[in-house]
């Protein structure tokens, strides 16, 4: 009896113990919670000082921002320019825009503090809106036609489509001019920026165009001018959607309708111009989404966000042509056989032809190799995506096969050598190659832009290179 009063003894002992440790783990839990929620009171306290912490969005706009965009903008107009007249393709450059202007702005209130000159610091709303007016500046550049749909209607282009092909009709050009492609910039883009729809505009861009010369009739202007504020709204729900800008896709829509529609005498002319509007008007609408969201996350004023955009806008209306030309008299743009060859110039005209005269226009077969190449490449691409990682990632591009048809081969060793240098990285070491890599690309891309300035100027001046490298073929 006194052994089993003992392990009664015992056990309710160890029973106290356990009761008292449970009660311990229970308190200490229930202190953690509390403490828990006690730190999400505190932040949802401190909320509102964040909130009033946030500048006027009249003070977020300055007027060091708008010298640091104006910077910014003036640099990636020559790099986008450069690239538009070369290869066509395009990088997304935002990330590396905003860096350069966070660095911008931190070197300029450093030096002015080392200076002894007080300054208030720059806050993120302030970087936002230079990032936002920066990008509008260049967004011109890239979505302007400088490359495409503009210097197609240029006599070279019409030269290189065949004189005396179909639906080439001989009076369906238009030199470059900085006046008439300013004129049209800032109708297309202000359009696009406040999706408005007044018939005064036509009567402006008639006169602007100089309608008679260039035989685009006033009502496709009218037509453009209503369905494009609908398009533009549907591309900036795509784009908030999937992240794809698909202006350029719409623009050529508008190209075959507007050609088709004019006839053989003006479908060129009237194709290419529609063209370039609708693209201008749609592209506006997706970097306002893009430009609002990242508003959004940095507590910047949407009223702040379209001021930039508009002054952005404005800025790259008067700079872009300007640095096109720069380009158009330093070197040989539009030259098949050069470095500036323009690809996508000949590329529009000949779809505008296609427009007014149909499939009978294009080369014998052209059309079954055109079928035989797109089931290709949808191929391609489902076996890419559908295959294991280790299979998959040896199936070709189709879109980078596709590159050096349109522009050539002449950069195949930069490729070459990027993609080694990217290879290797990954091999050692994958995480930081996917951090650093972009950071590398963005770095060679800007450094390779401005060089542009000095070289163009070198160009007009008339200086050589003293050395000059060139691969020619074994006899």
């Amino acid at each position: 009896m006194l052994q089993i009063k003992q392990e009664e003894t015992l056990f309710s002992i160890y029973r106290r113990k356990n009761m008292r440790s449970s009660l311990m783990v229970e308190k200490d839990a229930r202190i953690e919670v509390e403490r828990e929620e006690r730190d999400d009171l505190e932040e949802t306290q401190n909320e509102p000082d964040d909130f009033n912490s946030i500048p006027p969005w009249k003070s977020q706009i300055t007027f060091r921002g708008i010298v640091a965009s104006l910077i910014i903008g003036i640099i990636y107009n020559l790099i986008v320019m450069k690239l538009n007249l070369t290869t066509g393709l395009i990088p997304t450059l935002n990330v590396s825009a905003a860096l350069s202007a966070f660095v911008l702005l931190r070197s300029w209130t450093k030096l002015l503090t080392k200076a002894g000159i007080m300054t208030k610091p720059f806050t993120k709303q302030e970087n936002t809106v230079v990032q936002t007016c920066a990008v509008a500046c260049y967004s011109v550049t890239i979505g302007g036609g400088f490359g495409s749909y503009l210097l197609s209607l240029n006599t070279r282009t019409y030269e290189q489509s065949g004189v005396h092909t179909e639906g080439n009709s001989p009076g369906s050009t238009k030199e470059p001019g900085i006046g008439w492609m300013t004129c049209f910039l800032f109708f297309t883009c202000f359009v696009g920026l406040l999706a408005l729809v007044p018939l005064r505009k036509v009567l402006q861009t008639r006169n602007c165009f100089n309608l008679h010369k260039t035989q685009l009739k006033w009502y496709f202007i009218v037509v453009a001018y209503m369905i494009a504020p609908s398009l533009g709204f549907s591309n900036a729900y795509g784009a908030g959607l999937t992240d794809m800008n698909m202006a350029y896709n719409y623009g050529k829509v508008a190209l075959f309708i507007l050609a088709a529609m004019s006839g053989k005498q003006n479908g060129v002319v009237a194709g290419l111009v529609g063209c370039g509007l609708i693209k201008s008007i749609v592209s506006i609408s997706s970097d306002l989404m893009h430009d609002f969201k990242t508003g959004h996350l940095t507590l910047t004023s949407p009223r702040s966000m379209l001021v930039s955009q508009a002054i952005g806008t404005g800025i790259g209306c008067i700079v872009a042509p300007l640095s096109f030309f720069l380009f158009y008299k330093a070197f040989d743009v539009g030259n098949p056989e050069g470095e500036y060859k323009a690809p996508y110039a000949l590329v529009y005209r000949n779809m505008a032809i296609l427009g007014v005269e149909g499939f009978s226009a294009l080369p014998l077969h052209c059309l079954q190799l055109c079928y035989g190449f797109f089931a290709f490449a949808v191929a391609a691409d489902v076996v890419r995506d559908l295959s294991p990682e280790k299979v998959g990632k040896w199936v070709p591009l189709p879109m980078a096969m596709a590159v050096p048809f349109l522009v050539g081969g002449y950069f195949a060793v930069d490729m070459c050598v990027g993609s080694l240098i990217v290879f290797v990285w990954n091999m050692r070491d994958r995480v930081k190659a996917g951090l650093m890599v972009p950071a590398v690309a963005s770095g060679l891309i800007c450094g390779d832009g401005l060089w542009i300035l000095p070289s163009s100027i070198l160009a007009l001046a008339g200086v050589k290179p003293p050395i000059c490298m060139r691969f020619v073929p074994s006899k």
